[in-house]
């Protein structure tokens, strides 16, 4: 900053300055008080998801448990009107009794008539047993579900222990023998023949109902639990993405100040060579200089900074979430911004023409009164004059304000005499 840094451009820096700092602060307390969104709890609804397919499970265990105790009860039917499962097949036959010789004179004994022989069920005996076989199978897999709901009672648990001897036996093949069959079929009826099955039944659906009930207290514990995700990482990373949106405004503003800094020192030194001049071109050169450094819009780029502050401030109350945003923001405001700038400076570059001309004039007190120079330009013609003025060469400007000073001043003495003789 010096003595050609004009007023407004050190109001338009501090303005800049004030507003880029406030907005980095408000971006800054978005940016790093942002929370991850907040989002139902996977783990509840897993253990919810978990204990509901619990209990459907165990909604086909106690099917299958009900079906086990009535094929268990169809088949003690079976054996107990066949008998084939209580006979043995090892008996040994009965040997035929000595035959004693006639008495001398007696006719010999008639022979006793042979009983007739039970019907033979053997054949039976593993199609009746293979439901009982198939069913226990299937329902073996269900006990260490119902236990870990429900402990079993004694008579449940034995009634386990049946089931899982009858699963642990090898079913026989089509090709094997009819004893074969048979012996299988009597190690089942051997497990379930008082093996308290209807208490499965029970256990199982109390298990079921201990399964809905926990599954029903998860579900509603799922829908009220929640937790709170961690923010996205982002493309840059949160602290990095932060840091380099931060830096670019500070850079804004560092780029604004020298590029003030250089327009008020090349002012004075496009004036410098001229401060001596008492003689033409020389001193129409100093006052002409002065009406084209005036005529320039103001230096600095305040555009840039406002843009960078106000871009990233609103990026980050958009997108705090992510701060990549906030990166995107700042650069996006700063190009707005740099546009926005070119476009004021060029339509209001004549805005304040008369009072920087005057300013100047103060500073380096040229030898051809700027003041006379504006009084012949009629107030809202400047940009007319500048449009004419700014084509001449330096030293045709120079002999058009002395000319324009001379008319002033011959104007101002008749004038004067007109007045001295009223």
């Amino acid at each position: 900053m010096n003595e050609y840094t004009r007023r407004e451009e050190v109001r338009w820096i501090l303005v800049s300055a004030v507003v880029l700092v406030s907005s980095v602060a408000i971006a800054l307390g978005l940016l790093l008080s942002a929370r991850g969104p907040v989002t139902p709890d996977p783990a509840a609804e897993q253990a919810a998801q978990t204990l509901d397919s619990a209990a459907k499970d165990l909604g086909s265990c106690a099917d299958a448990a009900s079906a086990l105790d009535k094929e268990v009860a169809v088949f003690r039917d079976v054996a107990k009107a066949s008998k084939v499962l209580e006979q043995q097949t090892d008996v040994p036959e009965q040997e035929e009794a000595p035959k004693t010789p006639p008495i001398r004179g007696r006719p010999p004994a008639p022979k006793p008539k042979p009983k007739p022989k039970p019907p033979d069920f053997t054949a039976q005996a593993w199609p009746a047993a293979k439901p009982t076989f198939e069913r226990a199978t299937r329902l073996v897999a269900c006990r260490p579900q119902a236990g870990a709901l429900l402990e079993p009672s004694t008579k449940a648990d034995e009634a386990w222990r049946a089931v899982a001897a009858v699963s642990g036996l090898e079913a026989p093949k089509e090709s094997d023998t009819p004893a074969t069959h048979l012996t299988v079929a009597r190690q089942i009826f051997a497990a379930v023949e008082k093996a308290p099955i209807e208490e499965i039944v029970v256990h199982v659906d109390a298990a079921k109902k201990a399964a809905g009930e926990r599954a029903a207290e998860a579900s509603a514990k799922a829908k009220t639990t929640t937790v709170q995700q961690p923010l996205p990482r982002g493309l840059l990373g949160r602290e990095v993405a932060i840091a380099i949106g931060v830096l670019v405004s500070l850079v804004a503003l560092l780029v604004s100040f020298f590029s003030l800094r250089a327009t008020s020192v090349r002012r004075g030194g496009a004036l410098a060579p001229f401060r001596k001049a008492a003689h033409p071109p020389e001193r129409g050169i100093q006052a002409a200089t002065i009406l084209r450094l005036a005529s320039e819009a103001n230096g600095g780029e305040p555009g840039i900074v406002l843009g960078a502050g106000i871009g990233g401030m609103a990026a980050a109350a958009l997108g705090r979430m992510d701060a990549d945003w906030y990166v995107a923001g700042v650069t996006a405001g700063l190009v707005l911004g740099l546009l926005t700038q070119i476009v004021i400076k060029g339509i209001g570059a004549t805005q304040n023409f008369r009072e920087r001309a005057l300013t100047l004039a103060e500073i380096e007190k040229p030898a051809v009164p700027i003041v006379l120079v504006l009084s012949t330009v009629r107030v809202g013609s400047e940009e007319d004059f500048l449009a004419f003025f700014l084509k001449l060469s330096p030293t045709e400007a120079a002999n058009a304000v002395e000319k324009l000073a001379t008319q002033a001043e011959e104007q101002i003495l008749i004038a004067a005499d007109a007045h001295a003789m009223k």
